[in-house]
């Protein structure tokens, strides 16, 4: 990746190996626009789930990895595209982007390989919603064993006009890999396009969450959501966000796991320095993943071994009191994302051991600890409340600073 596309979006002939056209003769209405890389398997059964859609008036557009081979498609009319090096998941977005205007789709589709359309008539309401008002529409999104929800996350099968696109830019390709679709959308709504969420579904099966997986992925994310709020000018969202990546990082530290509290602290780092593209080095596992079992049934556990059981459906918000947790065996059924620092983080910092559950599968997130080390780490967080304020003051100010003076910014890019 070259450093003069922090300003400048690369061509698409930069960026491409090779295309096998294998789409019918008249073009089609809607471009759908799906990343791909060692998951052949998946590919296939996306394509497959596509042709039982109500709406069939659609071109796809399949941005391969480098040394990934094209799939037959069975007769869908597919664009065959590989990619030169790896882009991350911006830059396959933004090649299918560049691609889709070239070839003047009138509407474009986000599709991430492995979110599957569960409704059948996804494709034909999102298109009639966009023929009828709005600019850029969502369905409802399932991840893992959560509930359908609002998500915001434009690679969700998120659609929209191509006028969007060419009045706010392309998918930010130096993020690489991370929030670039949260930045997408939000760049989108900053703009004044009229965007709604519709009654249709999609299903993430294997959404997994940051702090069980490699690495590499809490680094780039927690890195790129403090971007994205900058790039989009959300400076409020931008400090809350480094607060909770800090606070995450005092609560890691507490227990013990450095390796993780360093990543999150570089990527904290890395982020108010607007350091942009893939960094290595980030390629180990979360120390702290325990996979137990990966055909485990929520039948199969025995929950009598806790002291407290946590039916979590994703409106758990902070305990209110975190003492009748303290010196307990947890375990946390169906855990949702989103509540990670606000609910699992006190939670696990103040319990004897804590265990969750998520997709059938059962995480020990935290070992047995005896009382005096679960005292030490309480402690430890409290002490170290001043020095989250002062230093969140100070990693904002540093990208606040690095941003408007480096003139990186997303509005128009690759336009």
């Amino acid at each position: 990746m070259k450093q003069e596309w922090l300003r400048a979006g690369p061509s698409i002939e930069e960026l491409v190996l090779e295309m096998k056209d294998q789409r019918r003769e008249r073009k089609s209405k809607v471009a759908i626009v799906m990343p791909t890389m060692n998951n052949a398997k998946m590919l296939e059964n996306h394509v497959n789930e596509l042709t039982k859609q109500t709406f069939q008036d659609f071109d796809i557009l399949i941005i391969y990895g480098e040394n990934d081979n094209f799939i037959d498609g069975d007769g869908s009319s597919i664009l065959h595209v590989r990619e030169k090096g790896n882009n991350g998941s911006a830059g396959s977005y933004y090649i299918g982007q560049k691609i889709a205007l070239r070839d003047d789709y009138p509407l474009i589709v986000h599709a991430d390989d492995d979110c599957l359309p569960v409704s059948h008539d996804l494709l034909e309401k999102l298109v009639n919603s966009l023929e009828n008002g709005d600019d850029v529409v969502l369905p409802l999104v399932s991840y893992g064993d959560s509930k359908p929800k609002k998500s915001g996350i434009i690679n969700h099968y998120g659609a929209f006009k191509n006028t969007v696109l060419r009045k706010t830019g392309l998918m930010f390709l130096p993020m690489w890999w991370g929030p670039d679709d949260m930045e997408l959308f939000a760049r989108m709504r900053k703009t004044g396009f009229r965007t709604g969420h519709l009654d249709v579904k999609a299903w993430h099966p294997y959404f997994t969450f940051t702090f069980i997986e490699k690495m590499t992925k809490t680094y780039h994310y927690r890195r790129g959501f403090i971007q994205q709020a900058f790039l989009t000018n959300n400076y409020y969202k931008a400090l809350w966000i480094i607060i909770y990546n800090l606070l995450t990082g005092v609560g890691a530290l507490s227990l013990g796991k450095t390796g993780h509290a360093k990543v999150i602290f570089t990527a904290i780092w890395d982020a108010s320095g607007m350091k942009f593209f893939k960094v290595e080095g980030h390629d180990q596992k979360a120390k702290h993943r325990k996979l137990e079992d990966h055909s485990l049934s929520l039948n199969d556990i025995d929950k009598s071994g806790y002291d407290v059981v946590i039916e979590n459906d994703s409106t758990k918000k902070i305990p209110r009191d975190l003492l009748e947790f303290f010196g307990k065996k947890i375990l946390i059924v169906k855990g949702d994302e989103m509540h990670w620092t606000a609910t699992y983080l006190p939670i696990m910092v103040v319990a004897r051991s804590t265990d969750i559950i998520f997709q059938d599968r059962l995480y020990k997130l935290t070992d047995e600890r005896s009382s005096f080390s679960i005292i030490l780490s309480i402690v430890f967080c409290i002490v170290s409340a001043p020095f989250v304020a002062l230093g969140s003051i100070i990693f904002f100010i540093r990208a606040f600073l690095t941003r408007m003076y480096g003139g990186i910014k997303s509005d128009g890019y690759g336009i």
